[in-house]
């Protein structure tokens, strides 16, 4: 009862959370064109929560509070071992601003720009958002409503991932708050090699 508890129950918008968000949605404004809405990612918690949250500013309220995937090289539970550098298949975290729409090999997908030398190498690693999707763990089918993990993309359930994308293409903001206890490979390294 308690898993299903944790797993299941939406989580409010920390005010904290938010302050972070919303100061460093000021601080890069000049690359964001659509000012209504940011995306908060908290990597703070563990990859069973409801971590993801669009946010619209005008209005000042949660639109969708929603799980969202880490890649699998980052940890297990929590996302505490991030990279900015290509073939790290781990997760970045910083800000970023949403890019073009396009079909991809998970479908229906969205491009994402790091806006930091801590994600400056996003575009080039491919980090995306698109639906979950099967994979194979050592040997094993995992179906796609059980699939958690990514190697660097943002991963949503299929019927969120449409919502989200027609919603903020093109130049939303996005904030993605670092685990307390993270670690970092490569200290940021921001060569694409």
């Amino acid at each position: 009862m308690l898993s299903y508890l944790h797993i299941s129950v939406k989580r409010g918008l920390d005010e904290d959370l938010k302050e972070k968000a919303l100061n460093s949605f000021k601080k890069h404004s000049s690359s964001i064109r659509n000012k209504k809405l940011i995306i908060i990612i908290d990597f703070d918690k563990d990859i069973f929560q409801r971590r993801f949250w669009l946010y619209d500013i005008q209005q000042q309220k949660v639109l969708l509070n929603n799980r969202v995937s880490h890649a699998f090289s980052s940890g297990l539970i929590n996302c505490r071992n991030i990279s900015n550098a290509a073939g790290s298949q781990k997760s970045c975290v910083g800000s970023f601003v949403t890019g073009s729409q396009y079909q991809g090999k998970y479908g229906n997908s969205m491009k994402v720009i790091g806006l930091e030398s801590q994600n400056d190498n996003a575009f080039r690693r491919h980090i995306v958002f698109h639906q979950n999707v099967a994979h194979k763990y050592y040997g094993f089918d995992i179906p796609k409503w059980m699939s958690i993990y990514s190697s660097g993309c943002f991963c949503l359930d299929e019927e969120s991932i449409n919502n989200v994308i027609n919603k903020t293409k093109n130049g939303t903001f996005i904030y993605v708050n670092k685990s307390k206890k993270e670690s970092v490979s490569k200290k940021y390294n921001s060569s694409f090699f």
